[in-house]
């Protein structure tokens, strides 16, 4: 559908982290690589193309400054991202998104879960 002006499409999903994030070495970047992706909004359809191998997201320091401490990027964790716009993403497998089309990443609080649940 159209959207009108100002209005921002948001992708909001969860995603479980498949490794310990590491940053790698040479920028400082940050990647991580979610699988088990369930969608809380998706407006542009984009959340099944990371069904199958999940999806790796490359994110600055300064973007995951919010979670708790470094633990919160170990394999296993929940977390939530924001995507703003028609996130950029490449047709490999897994696709891998940069962080300029990530707008938040925050723990997947229990919360999030119940609000989720709350508004089908």
């Amino acid at each position: 559908g159209k959207f009108r002006e100002g209005i921002i499409i948001e992708t909001i999903f969860w995603g479980t982290l498949k490794e310990d994030s590491e940053s790698t070495k040479n920028a400082g970047n940050i990647r991580l690589w979610l699988e088990n992706i369930t969608a809380d909004k998706d407006p542009e359809n984009i959340l099944p193309l990371f069904q199958s191998a999940g999806v790796i997201v490359h994110l600055v320091p300064e973007q995951v400054k919010n979670l708790p401490t470094d633990s919160s990027l170990k394999k296993g964790t929940r977390l939530k991202l924001t995507l703003s716009g028609l996130p950029v993403m490449t047709m490999s497998i897994p696709p891998q998104i940069p962080g300029r089309s990530v707008a938040f990443v925050e723990p997947a609080s229990e919360e999030t879960h119940m609000n989720h649940l709350e508004k089908k």
